[in-house]
């Protein structure tokens, strides 16, 4: 709702609008269900395929949403899109600049040689002194190639690995006798490494591509690893042992979801298997294809793979994703700070498991390793997940997911296995599209299930969009690091983040340093809290609980919030109460006196000590707009914020109090009206020297504290809303307030409801 005001930056209020429906609607649908439609078209196209290459291309399912199957038959997609524009993803501007900085690094002698013996069993055949790149020597007499800097425009492999406890190796050159030294577990795991990247293939690896000695080479080339692992042709992942567990969850998904890949007929026609393939062969009466007679020839249904039924298959399938995700948080590999960013970033990726092997043992780590598996998973899913949207109960193979839960699926996938090419960002959905495939998806599902198939248009969404992608893995599970500064460096380096890092600092401090670097670079980032009363604790800080996903603390049956709430400046009020009273909202001393904010109109209506608890929870009631409500959808706050403040120490509640903000607004026609907001504060300042303010960064109100010349910013007004949750105010320099109240998706409800009224 867009709330306008006068000048004095007093926002002006506008009740809920319906919006309308789409004019095109009726014309689009009928579109969608003729027989000439887009759809239909490529279907007939599909009919007269005699090959699963000939089935894929016949352009039924976009290609551009299933990466394995693209990378596939990439050569006859270039041949069919020559002419026409261009779909693929094009390479970003940051990785044009990897290649140029690329330049062979020769080193200066490193200091630690002369006390590190070099060992008797490794040696390089060249390296960066003598050639400006690594050469390492298999035992079958093939070598290996590794970058020493950036690496260059020709196709690479990067390494994904846990570094685990290491120590400083010294590793003599058989060329020119320079000593290399660099950090590794062990010898027998860099052999493992060597043997997965494989024998004639140019790898970039951190331990040895990054000049760990050098804290310039440092600083270029931390903030393009994201470019380094997205543009890589792949990303070799080596599992460390005790991860075996998890290898054996993705060798067996990857097999499953080659074997659904192999069998498109089963998907484009909708068969269950081959015998039901066949007896429908001749059928031309089809509901949805219209298709003429199709191909009786057995061998072009049943994939090669096997006859098992496609119900079957999906159904494991999913079992196993699941399982996946259930204990996904107790593998070291996941657990890592930097490796899982590094299998967030991946194209794609082959997997293969760390041994203890000895000699030529070690080429077992490449026989055993699985290939393209990330690609494969995420194809799978995706065309799973457009299977039953677009066939919904008259899908004929059956595997426990309906249309209603299909998305919250598909989300998974996307979590666990993330594509930034082809996912749509929250904020790149279209809503009024959206809402048009959640009426009719048997005509379309992209903005249902967060798909794209066409390429970002501008930098500026590409870093966003990436940002995203990397906090919303980072927040699967709980990460560790040798250094706190690295929990923050691992995300914000794939994000090409440029700030200056330093491995000794807070989490506070390196988290602050990155905030600031991303606001410079035109991202736009919410605050909940001010800055000097934010908690160092990680387990506390608001910063780590505003960049993961948030579910509806009062949605009947759970309703998960689009986004992070630090990109949208929208939470659940649940969990902003929670996040607010998890700081020390009593440190005075170190808050910044804000120089440039500015003071509005509003005033502090009423407050309640949160000892109080019934006359606080009713102040914060009172406090929410209940205008939306839907008892089927959402119920009221009283429940989760009574269970949360019951679950306080009392010391704690005697702290704070909870303050009633009303701001004097006018809607356009001109009327007086109020918008409530609310906030929390230490008991201890009195109300009487409370005043509004609007802060310059975003323009968000606050509530700001009076104290003899000087101005102290102690809280962000939040609006409430009882079906959209908590939304920090921003206004603009005319004091025009953009609140927009979106209900959280909800995968059981195909229509959204606004004031009882459909969007």
């Amino acid at each position: 709702m867009a709330l306008r005001s006068g000048n004095r930056l007093t926002p002006s209020y506008a009740t809920f609008t319906v919006r309308p429906d789409d004019p095109n609607v009726h014309a689009r649908r009928e579109q969608a269900l003729d027989a000439s439609g887009p759809k239909q078209l490529a279907k007939k196209r599909a009919d007269n395929a005699r090959s699963s290459q000939e089935l894929w291309l016949s352009g039924v399912y976009d290609l551009g949403t299933l990466p394995y199957l693209k990378n596939k038959y990439a050569g006859s997609v270039r041949a069919n899109n020559a002419g026409s524009p261009n779909r693929t993803t094009a390479a970003s501007t940051t990785h044009n600049d990897v290649h140029a900085q690329h330049q062979p690094r020769r080193r200066a002698g490193d200091i630690r040689a002369g006390s590190i013996s070099p060992s008797k069993r490794f040696r390089f055949e060249r390296c960066v002194a003598c050639a400006g790149t690594f050469e390492y020597r298999l035992d079958d007499t093939s070598t290996v190639n590794i970058y020493a800097g950036l690496p260059g425009p020709e196709a690479y492999t990067a390494v994904s690995y846990v570094w685990s406890s290491t120590s400083d190796k010294a590793v003599r050159c058989a060329s020119c006798d320079y000593i290399t030294v660099f950090p590794v577990h062990n010898e027998s795991k860099f052999s493992d490494i060597m043997h997965l990247a494989g024998a004639g293939d140019r790898i970039w690896l951190d331990a040895l591509s990054i000049d760990q000695a050098d804290p310039e080479d440092q600083a270029r080339q931390i903030p393009a690893m994201g470019d380094i692992y997205n543009n890589a042709s792949r990303v070799s992942v080596l599992l460390p042992a005790c991860d075996a567990r998890a290898y054996q969850l993705l060798a067996t998904l990857s097999f499953i979801a080659k074997q659904i890949l192999d069998r498109p007929a089963h998907f484009i026609f909708n068969y269950e298997d081959a015998v039901a393939a066949l007896a429908e062969a001749t059928d031309d009466a089809s509901r949805r294809t219209g298709k003429q007679a199709v191909p009786a020839d057995e061998s072009f249904y049943r994939p090669a793979y096997g006859a098992r039924a496609t119900s079957e298959l999906c159904a494991e399938f999913v079992t196993c994703l699941q399982t996946f995700d259930a204990i996904v948080k107790d593998f070291h590999y996941w657990s890592r700070a930097w490796t899982f960013q590094e299998w967030a970033m991946a194209s794609d990726a082959d997997v293969s498991l760390e041994t203890d092997a000895v000699g030529a043992q070690h080429a077992l780590v490449r026989h055993c390793r699985f290939t393209s598996v990330k690609s494969s998973i995420f194809s799978a899913a995706s065309l799973i997940a457009q299977y039953i949207s677009l066939e919904g109960p008259y899908a004929k193979a059956h595997f426990g997911l309906s249309r209603g839960p299909i998305a919250d699926f598909f989300h998974l996938v996307k979590r666990l296995f993330p594509l930034e090419a082809q996912m749509l960002a929250p904020d790149e959905v279209d809503t009024r599209e959206y809402l048009f495939q959640s009426q009719m998806p048997s005509t379309g599902c992209f903005q249902l299930l967060g798909l794209r198939a066409t390429p970002r248009g501008s930098e500026l969404a590409s870093r966003k969009a990436r940002l995203q992608t990397m906090l919303n893995a980072f927040a699967t599970s709980k990460r560790n690091a040798k250094f706190d500064a690295d929990l923050v460096a691992c995300w914000a380096g794939m994000c090409g983040v440029q700030y200056p890092y330093v491995k000794e600092d807070s989490l506070l401090t390196a988290v602050t340093k990155v905030k600031s670097a991303l606001r410079a670079s035109e991202i736009r980032l919410y605050d909940f809290v001010p800055e000097g009363l934010e908690c160092d604790d990680r387990n506390m800080m608001s910063f780590f609980h505003l960049t993961r996903p948030h579910e509806m603390c009062n949605a009947e049956g759970g309703a998960p919030f689009e986004g992070l709430p630090i990109l949208t400046g929208r939470c659940d009020a649940g969990e902003h109460l929670a996040i607010v009273l998890a700081q020390d909202l009593r440190k005075m001393s170190t808050l910044k006196v804000s120089k440039r904010v500015r003071q509005v109109a509003g005033s502090v209506s009423s407050s309640a000590l949160l000892s109080d608890m019934v006359g606080a929870i009713d102040l914060l009631l009172s406090s929410t707009n209940h205008q939306s409500d839907d008892s089927i959808i959402s119920s009221n706050f009283r429940q989760p914020f009574s269970l949360f403040l019951r679950s306080l120490p009392v010391p704690l509640l005697d702290l704070y109090k909870a303050v009633q903000i009303t701001v004097p607004v006018r809607d356009p026609q001109g009327e007086q009206k109020c918008l409530i907001a609310w906030a929390m504060c230490a008991k201890t300042v009195p109300d009487g020297s409370l005043a509004i303010g609007r802060e310059p960064v975003n323009g968000s109100l606050v509530l700001l504290k009076r104290q003899s010349r000087r101005v102290y910013n102690l809280a962000y007004l939040v609006y409430t809303d009882s079906m959209s949750g908590s939304h920090v105010i921003n206004s603009d320099e005319q004091g025009n307030i953009d609140l927009l109240l979106n209900t959280p998706k909800r995968s059981d409800l195909t229509v959204g409801f606004k004031g009882g009224d459909f969007l």
